[in-house]
């Protein structure tokens, strides 16, 4: 039994005048005096009545009062913010726990009085997906099938003159020999493009085609995905070919760390819906995790949150020590796991918001005392913004994009230029004087002049620029960037048809961490509505008015996974599964068809089961 509660009474459930209460019980022997009550709440709290508001860092709230809280008796303090309602279970109050003095009690959530109609409308009820009759077949769907007479009996063992890149995938799953009279041959065939093949299955041979070894591991995914579904296959000819050269994921490891193994994990996944490009978010405001040797103090203290930590605790993580990191050698790992699985990593260090972690390891270096700018970020932070009139940023951000250019082989490096707040740097002297300096409208420019030094640093390491959509603003970055439009599809739309290169992201269809649907016990997030699998599957990423040259700068799609509220593998696969399968078909597939997609649905399940993914198991 717990020894402390926490209950929650929304006052006034509303938009612009956000009221709860916090009820907090003693049920313990414990007199409270003196003590600090904390709490993770992803709103900006602006007052509270009945208790003294100590501070706010992004989630992280601090609370006490001077009067004591004796045995049975229960503290309530009301909170006030001009913010968002509440929308369901996963945005409340969370974490708590009292430190007083050497000793700290968790108070847990028990109680709340949030109902489906005090949060938003009722709950939708379109997301029943109701599964066609089983039809053996492809996800993602290939360009074309065309069947033939007879029917292929599967081998108890796939024979080949030689084992490959792509058996090597097969043989996880499967019996690979070598044989001098094998039932699988390859063919290299230059004319194919690099990751498209033609997959022939006759009576008594499989014969792979591709121009690539990625060609043939992709046919090889084909052809595992047909031998899992049925033992005898209809002779026939896939002619396969991705729509998209980029045909993303994104992990976010910051928020909530996600070890070697769960990447794996999701790298398998991916290779067998033919996504190749893992987009790594590895540093936010919540935790820096990559090793950098010019700056240990990015992991011994960014990468870890807690009450005795210089980070504090955010997102449920609780008082005690919380984070991790990976290794030089970790990475290495995933980045040889990938490359065998056609799949490009890309690191993402964010930069010049979102970069709490960052300043709080290396303060010294990239805090300017006299700066007495005030903003307030979306996530709640007013210290999460890099100086970028000071030079030992540009001199920390050289040497960490050195580091992280060395090891990552990709040609990309993604960083951030997202979500920096209104207010930053204008009550920076030095900024001030850059910015007059350079002949700049606004300290706002800076970011540019900041974005377009750290492209050319790049460019000379032979390294692409990506950034999300505001690293567009203004105009600073040479065309060979990517942006990643996410806050809809326009900003990709017109970064295209400015010359850009652009990858597809809307939050809208690719950001898994929307809830499923709008019922506040659904696990997720409703910031930009919720995501069902058919609103998923509709999503096309060529509209509106882009050009024809604007067409062409569409490198692909990708979806996203942020991990505020996502702590561990199962909730990952929760969000991403079965929604992953039909973004993939949007990224490699030259036509859709919904229908037929239900109806090869249901083995995609069973795969997902026997492969112990914890997919969201109905769609209502």
């Amino acid at each position: 039994m717990a020894l402390f509660e926490l209950e929650l009474d929304y006052v006034n459930n509303v938009d612009g005048d956000f009221k709860v209460a916090l009820i907090v019980r003693n049920l313990s022997e414990v007199t409270l005096q003196d003590f600090v009550f904390a709490v993770d709440l992803p709103r900006e709290m602006h007052s509270a009545t009945g208790a003294t508001f100590i501070s706010q860092a992004g989630s992280h709230c601090r609370f006490t009062r001077d009067e004591p809280v004796y045995p049975g008796e229960q503290w309530r303090f009301e909170l006030h913010g001009k913010t968002a309602r509440m929308f369901n279970v996963l945005e409340m109050p969370i974490g708590g726990y009292i430190r007083q003095g050497e000793q700290t009690f968790d108070v847990p959530r028990v109680a709340h009085n949030l109902t489906q109609e005090s949060a938003q409308k009722d709950p939708v009820n379109d997301l029943v997906v109701e599964l066609a009759e089983a039809q053996v077949g492809i996800v993602p769907a290939p360009k074309s099938v065309a069947l033939q007479s007879g029917t292929f009996t599967l081998p108890v063992a796939w024979l080949v003159q030689e084992k490959n890149q792509a058996t090597n995938w097969l043989e996880q799953y499967f019996d690979v020999h070598v044989s001098s009279e094998p039932n699988i041959v390859f063919v290299r065939d230059e004319s194919l493009a690099d990751e498209a093949y033609v997959l022939n299955i006759d009576a008594s041979l499989v014969t792979v085609s591709a121009g690539s070894p990625a060609g043939e591991l992709y046919a090889l995914v084909s052809l595992a995905q047909l031998a899992q579904q049925s033992e005898t296959l209809a002779c026939q000819t896939i002619t396969d070919a991705p729509r998209f050269g980029y045909r993303g994921q994104m992990l976010d490891c910051s928020r909530h760390f996600h070890g070697v193994d769960t990447i794996k994990k999701l790298l398998e996944q991916m290779t067998w819906l033919k996504l190749n490009r893992f987009h790594w978010h590895l540093t936010d405001d919540e935790g820096w995790r990559l090793e950098i040797d010019a700056y240990p103090q990015l992991t011994d203290i960014g990468a870890w949150r807690g009450e005795d930590e210089v980070l504090e605790s955010q997102f449920n993580s609780g008082h005690k020590r919380y984070g991790g990191y990976f290794t030089k050698d970790d990475v290495r790992e995933v980045l040889a796991f990938a490359a065998e699985r056609n799949i490009m990593v890309i690191p993402e260090i964010d930069i010049p918001g979102h970069a709490r972690a960052l300043i709080k390891s290396l303060p010294d270096l990239l805090v300017e005392p006299d700066d007495t700018s005030d903003y307030v970020s979306i996530q709640q932070y007013r210290d999460n913004t890099l100086n970028p009139a000071l030079p030992a940023t540009y001199d920390v951000l050289e040497t960490i994009f050195d580091e992280v250019a060395e090891l990552f082989p990709g040609p990309f490096i993604h960083i951030g230029a997202d979500e920096v707040a209104p207010g930053v740097w204008e009550k920076s002297p030095a900024c001030l004087a850059m910015a007059k300096e350079k002949g700049l409208d606004s300290v706002r420019d800076l970011q540019g002049v900041l974005l377009h030094h750290l492209q050319a640093h790049l460019r000379k390491q032979g390294k692409q620029l990506v950034g999300w959509e505001e690293a567009i603003e203004g105009d600073k970055l040479d065309k060979d960037a990517t942006l990643c439009s996410w806050r809809g599809v326009e900003a990709g739309i017109k970064a295209a048809n400015k010359g850009y290169f652009a990858i597809m992201c809307p939050a809208q269809y690719t950001y898994f961490d929307l809830a499923w649907s709008n019922d506040i016990d659904e696990f997720g997030v409703l910031w930009a509505g919720y995501l069902n699998l058919k609103t998923c599957y509709d999503y096309e990423p060529i509209s509106g008015e882009l050009t024809a040259e604007g067409a062409a700068r569409i490198r692909g799609v990708q979806s996203q996974l942020w991990c505020e509220g996502v702590e561990n593998g199962d909730q990952i696969d929760y969000l991403l599964f079965p929604r992953l399968l039909a973004q993939a078909e949007t990224a490699w597939s030259h036509s859709k068809d919904w229908d037929d997609f239900r109806a090869r649905l249901p083995y995609q399940l069973d795969r997902l089961e026997a492969q112990n993914v914890k997919y969201r198991p109905s769609f209502s």
